[in-house]
């Protein structure tokens, strides 16, 4: 039976990744910028298949190193989130 804190910290994990996900489809940069961000949450998310804590300290300072430099997080199109959790794509 897996630990409950680990748990917890797999579920916080997860969301947050969702969510700079997100962010970053949000940003307004250049395709270079977007793929070097890009790259640095996929490495994230190769660590979180060893190790979570160290996951989610590097997801922390991808966040911070997103919000220092583009800004804090806005929101996302309510009609994007409406269409997402239908199943459906953004492209129609």
């Amino acid at each position: 039976m897996e630990d409950p804190e680990e748990s917890r910290l797999s579920e916080h994990v997860a969301a947050s990744l969702r969510e700079v996900s997100a962010r970053i489809r949000r940003l307004d940069v250049d395709e270079d910028t977007r793929g070097e961000i890009a790259r640095r949450l996929l490495a994230v998310t190769n660590t979180a298949k060893r190790d979570l804590a160290v996951a989610a300290r590097r997801l922390a300072r991808l966040a911070s190193d997103l919000d220092a430099v583009h800004g804090p997080p806005r929101e996302a199109p309510a009609t994007a989130i409406s269409l997402r959790h239908k199943g459906k794509s953004g492209s129609g």
